[in-house]
């Protein structure tokens, strides 16, 4: 197999794995036990949906950014978008997080809310990366190419020896 080939396959498994995730994995959790959340959380329905439809986003900006060169605008501005919807994703997975339960004369309040912001701190370091990049590749895209091009041609001249 050539790499071409390979990295083609490795696209697909990750936008596959990616959008089961963060758009099947929540519906069919909401699906499985959605009357039991719509009576704690009552707009618990739109959110889920909400949920669904930014993993459907994010799954389709993390294809488009293999897409494009390396050291591209247009992939890091994909990038930026995924690591945007990413944090919004779990921003909006912590609204669901809190519980709240009242069993006879004992309340019961059940918050996974510090889980959610914690696993977004790796995103929030992400999103940094990607706005860095942004700039950087913005402002020096040229570079880039030109390096690239050299790479390749001193790739291609060790194979020729």
């Amino acid at each position: 197999m050539r790499i071409i080939e390979i990295n083609k396959i490795y696209q697909i498994i990750t936008t596959v794995l990616s959008l089961v995730l963060t758009a099947f994995l929540p519906l069919f959790a909401f699906l499985q036990i959605g009357s039991d959340l719509i009576n704690y959380i009552p707009k618990s329905g739109i959110i889920i949906v909400v949920i669904v439809v930014i993993g459907i986003l994010a799954s389709s900006a993390r294809y488009a950014i293999y897409q494009y060169p390396q050291y591209s605008v247009k992939r890091a501005l994909f990038s930026l978008f995924n690591s945007s919807l990413i944090l919004i994703y779990l921003a909006l997975f912590s609204l669901l997080s809190s519980m709240n339960a009242i069993e006879g004369t004992t309340f019961i309040a059940i918050s996974f809310t510090g889980v959610f912001l914690l696993l977004s701190l790796p995103w929030i370091v992400f999103l940094v990366r990607d706005v860095y990049n942004l700039i950087d590749f913005s402002l020096h895209e040229e570079d880039y190419i030109k390096t690239m091009r050299e790479q390749r041609y001193r790739l291609k001249k060790k194979k020729k020896k």
